[in-house]
């Protein structure tokens, strides 16, 4: 995907990687597998640049927000590596950078009925972001936004449902390839 994003994208060969990408291994404590790191975010925060971190099964609350490009992959069938964040985006993806985003079961909750209204996965900032093979949901807002000028997302094969908002949101001048969702 990387490699497409920089063709497709005007001035974004400056995003090309320098180096060889790494594999970061994410599972739940006590569940084996050889996971280096009990939480997502704890593998986001050590990654370099175009580094892949593989998510174990299991459920796992949290709230990302990811800068630089790095891969997120789900590990197993599709439902059994799943993200939970309450009142916030499960993901958050801004900045020059491009980041693939699959396999993954992403729910955004509401704690209260009168939640702010968000989305499971906002990208903005410049961001590229290729979202495939996931499961999107939020209780409190839109399921996927993509949001600014530069900003650009390819959203494929995914399911997206169940949104208070609408499913994916394109807006503020971003761009979208939205296919077989």
């Amino acid at each position: 995907f990387r490699s497409l994003a920089l063709k497709m994208i005007p001035g974004a060969a400056c995003l090309s990687p320098a180096r060889q990408s790494q594999m970061l291994v994410v599972g739940q404590p006590g569940a084996g597998g050889g996971a280096e790191y009990a939480s997502i975010a704890q593998a986001v925060q050590a990654a370099s640049a175009n580094d892949v971190i593989l998510i174990a099964p299991g459920v796992y609350r949290e709230h990302l927000k990811i800068d630089k490009p790095v891969d997120l992959v789900g590990i197993g069938p599709i439902g059994a590596c799943s993200m939970i964040s309450v009142d916030v985006p499960a993901i958050e993806v801004s900045g020059k950078c491009t980041c693939r985003i699959a396999n993954l079961c992403i729910h955004q909750r509401a704690s209260a009925e009168r939640a702010p209204m968000t989305g499971a996965v906002r990208v903005e900032g410049a961001a590229v972001v290729a979202m495939e093979e996931c499961e999107v949901t939020s209780d409190s807002g839109h399921c996927v936004v993509v949001k600014g000028a530069e900003t650009y997302a390819f959203v494929v094969h995914n399911i997206v449902r169940a949104a208070k908002g609408v499913g994916i949101l394109v807006c503020d001048s971003a761009r979208a390839l939205i296919e077989d969702n």
